[in-house]
């Protein structure tokens, strides 16, 4: 018996050490004593079942005795990191969506697509120009009709934008401006359909579904306010003469009228192309200081023909603003008026010399409101 004890010592022994793998299971081991002291009759055959029964033991709490060996396949887990090669692959497939980051590139590209569409929407097809003597230029050669009235030039302001434009005169350029053109005849027929000087009505023959850009620069010579300023006004007295004309004795009925007339227009050729530019040119001004140039204009005569002119630019202003068209002012650069170091409008006599009308437009002055149109559509 005491070899008995003695060897359950042993055994008692052997089972510390192979608990401290099933340390988590200790409520486990404390009923493996009872089956124990079972295998014990057959003491010297019971070591030998005896490592059968642990092996059973698992049978009765496999997870309890199943642990140990786990612990011994717990390296298997280390094969696992064999499939880890598997998601390093997984990053080689990641490189492919960069790849496809890549593609995002080409929508920018498709973002530019659309320029053409704009470019379309910014393309003149055909331009007509309207307005009076400052717009026709006459007397700056060359002239499309040396014998006529018109006299429009070559080089005025509509004829610089419409090349600037790459537009053919006569086909995708209409130039219509004529000395003395009056804003009542864009819509109102006047005698024989034409207005002083032989203009045709403008809206009637010449702009067109396809007209996209139409200037226009009127207002001086409506109401006879031009023959008036040029012919009458270069002995003195000016302003006595503007006002005692019939229609020019109320200059705010005058200038609405200019706004009314100029509206309208400017509606009637929205009928016809909703989308086609309009843009009012305001006149260059020019200038209150009286100078030698003026010539048989006093100073008087000079600060209040200026003031004429604003009071048509604003008319013109208004008129733009109302439509929802554009307007130029062609005197924001300076003072380039008759007295100035760099006149852009032309004195009266001989004192400024020059291929132009007096009190009109130089040939530099019509090339700075070219310009001025030019930036006003986006050229």
């Amino acid at each position: 018996m005491a070899l008995v004890g003695s060897f359950c010592g042993v055994f008692a022994q052997a089972d510390p050490t192979d608990p401290p793998p099933p340390p988590a299971d200790t409520a486990a081991p404390a009923p493996a004593p009872d089956p124990a002291p079972a295998p014990a009759p057959a003491p010297s055959d019971a070591p030998v079942p005896s490592p059968a029964p642990p092996a059973e033991t698992p049978a009765p709490a496999p997870t309890a005795e199943a642990a140990p060996p786990p612990p011994a396949e717990t390296p298997a887990p280390d094969p696992a990191p064999a499939p880890a090669p598997a998601p390093s692959d997984a990053p080689v497939p990641s490189p492919a969506p960069p790849a496809d980051t890549a593609a995002p590139p080409p929508p920018p590209a498709d973002a530019t697509a659309p320029a053409p569409d704009a470019a379309a929407a910014n393309q003149i097809r055909k331009y007509v120009a309207l307005g009076d003597s400052y717009a026709s230029s006459p007397f700056q050669d060359p002239v499309d009709d040396p014998s006529g009235s018109c006299r429009r030039s070559f080089n005025n302001y509509p004829s610089q934008v419409a090349t600037a434009l790459n537009l053919e005169r006569g086909n995708t350029f209409v130039d219509l401006s004529c000395s003395g053109g009056q804003s009542y005849g864009l819509t109102n027929v006047l005698p024989g359909g034409l207005g002083w000087g032989g203009q045709p009505q403008a809206l009637t023959d010449s702009v067109t579904p396809d007209t996209d850009l139409v200037t226009m620069t009127f207002g001086l010579s409506n109401d006879t306010l031009s023959g008036v300023l040029f012919r009458d006004c270069n002995n003195g007295n000016c302003q006595a003469k503007v006002e005692g004309t019939p229609q020019l004795a109320d200059m705010n009925e005058f200038s609405k009228r200019i706004v009314d007339s100029t509206v309208e227009g400017a509606q009637k050729i929205h009928e016809i192309n909703p989308n086609a530019k309009i843009v009012f040119v305001g006149y260059l001004r020019m200038g209150s200081a009286w100078c030698d140039a003026w010539g048989s204009y006093n100073d008087a005569d000079a600060a209040y023909m200026d003031s004429l002119q604003a009071r048509v630019n604003d008319a013109l202003k208004a008129a733009a603003a109302q439509t929802g068209s554009i307007y130029v002012d062609p005197n924001t650069h300076g003072d380039h008026g008759v007295c100035s170091e760099q006149p852009w409008v032309r004195g009266d006599g001989s004192h400024i010399g020059g291929p132009n009308f007096a009190l009109h437009p130089t040939p530099e002055g019509q090339a700075a409101v070219a310009q001025d149109v030019l930036r006003a559509i986006g050229r």
